[in-house]
């Protein structure tokens, strides 16, 4: 019996043993198989890598804007419809300083870090949470790496990739790491040039003048990720703990008209604090005031924040 244990301790610590070895050299083979193919291969060969700096547009800028902010008046936080929907110059008019931290397709879980690192110092008296119901559906995969690769910060987002497991996010996280210790000059970004967009200041991105093309929106049900609900949650919550009231508003979305469930998505935003409906505020027109179904041009911008400005910011909410 004695000597039947001890083969047996002897043949499990040859395996343990050979099971270290093999995964010490498939990290090694891994890590440096990652580092050649992101290094030499075109963006269209490596699907699941990706790590040009500045590659989703204009999140860089913002992120540099950002860290030279302090105290303003309102923090707009969320995704596109934020960052394209709510633009400083017009506040400014009406002597309202903003700074808006929008990004691509932002959901809570980038949020509640962004909120961790920038607000104390950006120190605003109001944060407008612009809480797109469609956001709440998706698994931040895309925002994660629109974050990683314009220089985010790297220990936040190793929160953002090891909390949320993605071959895409991994291979992208561990090539920046590696790029960035082994090559000072990876992180100069590349100058955002567009001909369809421009970043303004202040977090704020500008798209060229066009109309909606309109297309047929089948019905649609609005399901949201309980891991999405929960960050939602988490968000509120940093707010409260630095004393911010927060407002949650929904921008004019020709997308959001067609939720078969909307009643449920103004029930539970406005269960959470005080909540903004711009659909159910001010009519916009389907085409001159869209460039697509989900966001504003800019004749639709001027609209719906000149509406939304004196009407429920000064005049309800007595900002000024």
């Amino acid at each position: 019996m004695f000597q039947l244990l001890y083969i047996f301790s002897f043949d499990m610590s040859k395996f343990i043993l050979k099971s270290f070895y093999f995964l010490l050299f498939f990290g090694v083979f891994y890590t440096f198989g990652v580092f050649v193919l992101g290094s030499f291969l075109p963006t269209e060969l490596r699907p699941n890598l990706k790590h040009s700096n500045g590659m989703y547009g204009t999140t860089y800028n913002m992120l540099r804007d950002a860290e030279a902010t302090k105290n303003v008046d309102i923090l707009v936080i969320g995704a596109s419809d934020a960052y394209r929907g709510y633009d400083p110059r017009i506040f400014k008019e009406y002597g309202i300083d903003v700074f808006n931290m929008g990004s691509s397709s932002q959901t809570p879980k980038q949020t509640e870090l962004l909120l961790d690192k920038y607000l104390t110092d950006i120190n605003p008296k109001l944060i407008l949470y612009e809480v797109s119901p469609v956001c709440m559906t998706l698994d931040g995969v895309e925002s994660t790496l629109d974050l990683m690769v314009n220089e985010f910060d790297q220990k936040l987002t190793a929160k953002l990739v090891f909390n949320n497991p993605d071959i895409l996010l991994f291979n992208s996280f561990l090539y920046s790491v590696i790029k960035n210790n082994l090559t000072p000059g990876f992180k100069k970004s590349k100058v955002f040039n567009s001909p369809e967009e421009s970043y303004i200041s202040r977090g704020f991105v500008e798209t060229k003048m066009k109309f909606n093309k309109l297309m047929k929106i089948d019905s649609l049900v609005w399901k949201p990720s309980g891991a999405q609900l929960k960050k939602f949650d988490k968000v509120l919550a940093i707010a409260q703990k630095h004393g911010k009231k927060v407002l949650l508003v929904n921008a004019n979305s020709i997308t959001d008209r067609f939720f078969s469930n909307s009643k449920s998505i103004d029930s539970f935003f406005n269960s959470k604090t005080d909540f903004i409906d711009m659909n159910a505020n001010i009519t916009l027109n389907d085409t001159t005031d869209y460039f697509d179904n989900s966001h504003l041009n800019s004749k639709g911008l001027r609209s719906m924040n000149s509406f939304f400005i004196p009407k429920i910011l000064i005049e309800k909410y007595k900002l000024k």
